[in-house]
């Protein structure tokens, strides 16, 4: 049978159509195999199912209750479990209030206005500190504002005395309120054998008096 011109032209559209499609169909990349047995064998990547707060292997068995969103493997188990705890903590009354040199993060997210964010910043710079000895202090903390620090102050006690810093004559701990000059003075001071006194250490001229004053909690000296 002779075709016409038209039928031509529609068996080479068709033909054209027919070609796109395979080529598409060829690249399109799947987001997971369509079935647990198109998976190798040594692939145990965990899969997320999105309509529930689960993760089940691809196997079907081993379901793990996780913050939606994240996904497992054999070797990563997902973030720690205060990362992804979602229930609200129970707020501190007024009146209530917390030990800031004790009171671990879970504590710290008690106090109205501090959040899991804050509360680990507050720990680190605890940490850095020594400890407290006023709860002014918590002014520097980063993104502590004026606003925020009067909100949390009233939950908040210091009961217990900070670290002091490590002397020796071989080297002398890092500190936030000491500067490399002044260790560096605290250290030649040591070495010579002097008895250290705040009235010597002003006399090197490395250390002020509001030095003193925020200093003497964490320096063992007179």
């Amino acid at each position: 049978m002779k075709l016409t011109k038209s039928d031509r032209v529609l068996l080479l559209l068709l033909a054209l159509a027919l070609g796109s499609f395979a080529l598409y169909s060829a690249t399109r990349p799947d987001r997971y195999a369509s079935s647990p047995e198109s998976l190798s064998s040594d692939q145990n990547d965990t899969i997320f199912e999105a309509s529930t707060d689960t993760l089940t292997t691809p196997e079907g068995k081993g379901l793990r209750a996780h913050k939606k969103g994240f996904l497992t493997t054999d070797r990563y188990p997902g973030p720690p479990q205060w990362m992804t705890e979602q229930k609200a903590s129970v707020k501190l009354s007024k009146g209530q209030t917390l030990d800031l040199n004790t009171a671990d993060t879970l504590d710290l997210v008690k106090v109205p206005g501090i959040g899991p964010s804050f509360s680990r910043r507050i720990w680190k710079y605890r940490c850095m500190l020594g400890g407290f000895y006023a709860k002014e202090q918590l002014q520097e903390v980063y993104g502590m504002d004026r606003e925020r620090y009067e909100g949390i102050a009233p939950y908040f006690t210091v009961g217990s005395a900070p670290r002091s810093i490590f002397l020796s004559p071989d080297s002398i701990g890092r500190h936030p309120y000491l500067s490399f000059r002044q260790r560096d003075a605290l250290l030649r001071l040591i070495q010579k054998g002097d008895s250290l006194t705040w009235p010597l250490l002003m006399k090197s001229g490395s250390f002020t008096r509001d030095d003193s004053l925020r200093l003497s909690p964490y320096l063992p000296i007179r």
